[in-house]
């Protein structure tokens, strides 16, 4: 089997940065004969360098970008320069790992034989009507609905398969959208068990003194974001509340710092029980997600939820809200809470925190459930899609 990878059509992303590397690793275990590999941003390029040394059957092929790594630069890259690309190509199949790639045009579809296959994360921002953010600038919102409206509808139309990573992004697609059910393709993303699992306290003692002063302080950690539907000023309403029961409180900001969330920390006065990390490896993070008491996720929608799975492979109480894919995906190993209203999050949680015989079931089941998610599972599976559509392609 040769075949084509499409890694980065993507602006951002370090979740999807996450699995199309997996995928790519993967993929040259499987005994493929051939990947190669179409990219353009530099937040991939020493990664498949380093994996076309290992695996000579990686075969990385740079697309220059003529207006840079922006949404209009990437976008006359996937809509322009990759279809040629992929046409003056003789590949069996085409994986693009995100939803707005090369193949939106018709002549594209008209002349190739290749079969395409696209990945679809998640339509948090088609279902939140493209403000996500509490900063969405007019031309962001406009170039988004543009995409979702008018550009996705014919990519759905044009591809052979789609990978989604939940029951629930398949559910929003079946009912939003129009696609047959038969180009869905259900198939989980893993969580990396090297660098996600449960330590000893002697392993996470000394990285404790970074954010504590006092062994016995108690650390909540969420994930800094400046996403409106991730909730985070509920969350910070949620600490002053907690602080008020617990003097020795910590709220632990985890990731990039941003302006929106600085106000709001000084408007609800806990400079002196907030703590930011800033940007942190894998490895710290690791440490962190061991160090908590309480990991609170309260994202209102995830197409597949990393950090909440990645907390409870640690072994670390996790509570999310029950919206989107996140029951589905956590099930009784986290505390599914059933409302975002502050007052009954922090009753939830103080009953949580109060009694350890319940925190220790859930946290062992937790730790059971992300086990679940492998990433040898989800390359399988994805092996199994890519020759399904191919069979159907020979009419066996």
């Amino acid at each position: 089997m040769e075949i084509g990878i499409i890694p980065d059509t993507a602006v951002s992303g370090m979740g999807i940065k996450r699995y199309s590397l997996k995928l790519i690793e993967g993929l040259s275990k499987r005994g493929i004969d051939d990947i190669v590999v179409y990219y353009s941003s530099k937040r991939f390029e020493n990664e498949l360098i380093d994996m076309a040394t290992n695996d000579h059957n990686i075969s990385p092929k740079k697309i220059p970008v003529y207006f840079g790594d922006s949404y209009f630069g990437i976008s006359f890259r996937n809509f322009f320069q990759l279809p040629k690309t992929i046409n003056e190509s003789k590949l069996e199949l085409i994986h693009d790992t995100y939803s707005f790639g090369p193949f939106v045009n018709y002549p594209f579809r008209n002349r190739s034989n290749t079969k395409k296959i696209i990945n679809v994360h998640d339509v948090g921002v088609y279902l939140y009507k493209y403000c996500c953010n509490y900063v969405n600038p007019l031309n962001v919102r406009l170039f988004s609905k543009i995409r979702y409206e008018k550009i996705f509808p014919l990519i759905l139309k044009n591809v052979d398969g789609i990978a989604v990573p939940s029951e629930n992004t398949k559910k929003d697609l079946l009912k939003y959208f129009d696609v047959p059910e038969s180009k869905l393709f259900v198939i989980n993303h893993g969580i990396d068990f090297n660098n996600f699992h449960k330590l000893d306290y002697s392993e996470i003692s000394n990285f404790k003194c970074k954010y504590i002063n006092f062994d016995n302080d108690l650390l909540i950690g969420t994930i800094n974001s400046e996403r409106k539907i991730d909730n985070i000023h509920i969350v910070l309403k949620v600490t002053k509340m907690l602080s008020k029961h617990y003097k020795n409180l910590k709220l632990i900001l985890i990731g990039k710092s941003n302006k929106f969330v600085d106000e709001m920390i000084q408007k609800f006065d806990l400079e002196k029980i907030v703590i930011k990390t800033g940007y942190i490896s894998d490895k710290e993070l690791c440490l962190l997600y061991n160090a908590l008491d309480l990991f609170i996720f309260l994202s209102e929608y995830e197409g597949f939820g990393f950090p909440p799975l990645e907390s409870m492979s640690c072994g670390t109480l996790t509570a999310v809200l029950n919206k989107s894919s996140l029951p589905e995906l956590v099930d009784e190993g986290a505390v599914t809470l059933l409302k975002k209203e502050p007052k009954y999050i922090l009753d939830e949680l103080i009953y949580l925190l109060e009694n350890k015989k319940v925190r220790d079931n859930i946290t062992k089941k937790g730790i059971k459930r992300a086990k679940y998610f492998t990433w040898d599972k989800c390359i399988d599976s994805t092996v199994k899609m890519y020759e399904s559509i191919l069979t159907v392609d020979s009419g066996c």
